[in-house]
């Protein structure tokens, strides 16, 4: 919820919202309602989800055909925003798909252009469905950090999908060249002991700072800021955004698993898009040898002119408002 919260209250200034979900780690106090989710064999259900939603009132919720409750809801036809919705590869999951995005009582909200698109491309289409960019709040506009050392970040999760080892790897090889450089890792999770093993027999511990998880804004945000490059070998997620509001540009790889923010970057103009392991130690060398601000300034423009928060919020409000009309 914490990702979400900009999104709330800029809706809580025109309607009356009531958030539901199975944690609150946000600033959110008012008006929001833990309910107990089950996992079972990959599928999800929020308890009681169905006695706590009025029958005329409109309910956004996630576009993940994994949770049994919106089957429930299907049949009922009751008002739903399908929340981020994109094509799946499984020829099952995908005819689920074609029969809810059709359906009247749906109104399919997509996190990019793409989603919507490859949608269309297979004849599923809903005249009702809108975009709203999936992205983060920051409150206002931040002031550029024009003069950075050589700092490098990671921000989020350590899984494996995230191939941190593989990142390490890379600065190892770049440490061997003579480079001075500092990698910030924010987060936690299960790879955390195997990276700090890593770390050390690479003998990057004077390189590589550990942060854990930051849940101080101001602090994390200078992290951020004062970077030449945000890094996510493995995946491009909402710290795609994250970085960009922040004026840091960011780099990944061509297959980076990503829920759509990968198309935020433009190749060469606010971050990188790499083809090649080979291709992403070049790149962030370059960056370390002679960093460009121009590459910042335009991840920084993107972020306020396509992918603010404010953006977003108007354009569900938007999208909202057209499906009322249904």
């Amino acid at each position: 919820m914490e990702y979400r919260t900009g999104l709330v209250n800029e809706l809580r200034k025109r309607t009356k919202v009531v958030v539901l979900c199975s944690k609150n780690k946000s600033s959110l106090a008012d008006d929001i309602i833990e309910i107990k989710m089950y996992s079972i064999f990959g599928l999800y259900w929020y308890n009681n989800l169905e006695k706590l939603i009025p029958k005329d009132v409109f309910l956004i919720i996630e576009g993940n055909f994994r949770i049994i409750n919106l089957y429930k809801f299907y049949f009922q036809k009751k008002k739903l925003v399908l929340w981020g919705p994109w094509l799946s590869t499984n020829c099952v999951v995908k005819k689920i798909q074609s029969k809810f995005l059709v359906a009247e009582n749906i109104i399919p909200m997509f996190y990019y252009d793409l989603h919507k698109v490859q949608f269309e491309k297979v004849g599923i289409t809903n005249k009702f469905g809108f975009v709203a960019i999936n992205t983060i709040a920051i409150e206002s506009s931040q002031k550029l950090v024009l003069d950075r050392s050589k700092e490098l970040c990671f921000i989020g999760s350590l899984n494996k999908r995230k191939k941190l080892d593989v990142v390490l790897n890379i600065l190892h090889s770049i440490k061997a060249k003579g480079l001075d450089f500092v990698f910030h890792i924010v987060g936690d999770g299960p790879e955390l002991n195997n990276l700090i093993e890593l770390v050390n027999l690479l003998q990057l511990n004077d390189r590589v700072q550990f942060h854990g998880r930051i849940t101080e804004t101001d602090y994390l945000n200078n992290i951020i800021s004062k970077s030449r490059l945000s890094i996510s070998f493995g995946q491009a997620g909402l710290s795609v955004l994250h970085s960009f509001a922040l004026g840091t540009p960011f780099i990944t790889m061509s297959n980076a698993i990503s829920g759509g923010e990968i198309s935020c970057i433009q190749n060469g103009v606010n971050g990188y898009i790499c083809q090649s392991q080979y291709e992403f130690e070049c790149r962030i060398t370059s960056i370390l040898t002679n960093f460009d601000i121009t590459l910042a300034k335009n991840a920084l423009d993107y972020y306020w002119s396509f992918a603010s928060y404010k953006i977003w919020s108007a354009s569900v409000i938007k999208g909202l408002k057209y499906g009322f009309q249904k």
